[in-house]
């Protein structure tokens, strides 16, 4: 699976998803089409950042996202407000039907649309159809000024509250036929009291709590790596989104 590099081969890609596991399965496809370099940020204000700093061929980039959600940030790069090149591609990845939004990116200038849970194949296409699309884009008229101002709110926001989501390198390995993601994480031997740790499932977990393990998913994925210590946002996500990726348990120091 992990062999067919095509439509990715040798880009360098930004991806802009504030669900780390999201990010994490867009980031792994695009790895396994061959992509040289894969960036992930959490929000708009940071891939502003990462635009300015750094040459992309391609965003991939969430709709729903705080501060500086994908619109503004389309809106910013068509605007000529960051540093790259206005008529860099840019595919919108969104769950929502709402078809306010998707014609809201449509005036700005999207390249293309990839709905979520996206796949494999769906990822390639589309990102092969878009790089492969020389037409000129036809950016409307955009006030640079009120981009800016949306952009430095946002700035003051997310230096203020933002609790940043740290994305982890990914592994790519399979995992032998009927072997379970709990096995992964750790081994009943090894989750004993003296050990220092426990075993405890992500319902269980306390933020503030140091992993004793890499959370592995049940594909293979590296989620989290060990050392690593639990904020808000990463226990809400595990809790609410890590049993979709069997992630059931982890193995985790004391506070």
């Amino acid at each position: 699976m992990f062999l067919q590099k095509t439509s990715a081969a040798g880009l360098r890609v930004l991806i802009v998803e504030d669900h780390f596991f999201m990010a994490g399965l867009v980031g792994q496809i695009l790895r396994g089409l061959g992509a040289e370099t894969i960036d992930l940020v959490p929000n708009g204000v940071k891939a502003v950042q990462m635009l300015d700093s750094e040459p992309y061929d391609l965003v991939i980039c969430d709709i729903v996202m705080e501060p500086f959600n994908g619109l503004q940030l389309l809106a910013a790069i068509r605007a000529g407000v960051t540093q790259a090149d206005q008529n860099l591609p840019v595919i919108m990845l969104t769950g929502h039907t709402d078809e306010k939004m998707v014609k809201a990116a449509k005036l700005l200038a999207a390249n293309g649309f990839l709905a979520k849970p996206m796949s494999w194949n769906g990822l390639s296409n589309e990102v092969e159809r878009v790089i492969a699309d020389k037409t000129p884009l036809e950016i409307p008229p955009l006030n640079r000024d009120e981009v800016l101002r949306g952009l430095v709110q946002a700035q003051t926001k997310c230096a203020d509250d933002e609790e940043e989501l740290h994305y982890i390198g990914h592994i790519y390995k399979a995992k032998a036929p009927g072997e379970k993601a709990d096995k992964a994480l750790a081994n009943e031997d090894d989750a004993s009291p003296s050990a220092g740790y426990g075993f405890r499932s992500i319902d269980d977990v306390i933020v503030g709590e140091i992993l004793a393990a890499d959370v592995i998913a049940s594909d293979g994925r590296k989620m989290l790596s060990k050392g690593i210590q639990l904020t808000k946002a990463k226990v809400k996500l595990l809790r609410s989104h890590g049993r979709e990726y069997g992630i059931t348990h982890l193995r985790v120091s004391a506070i």
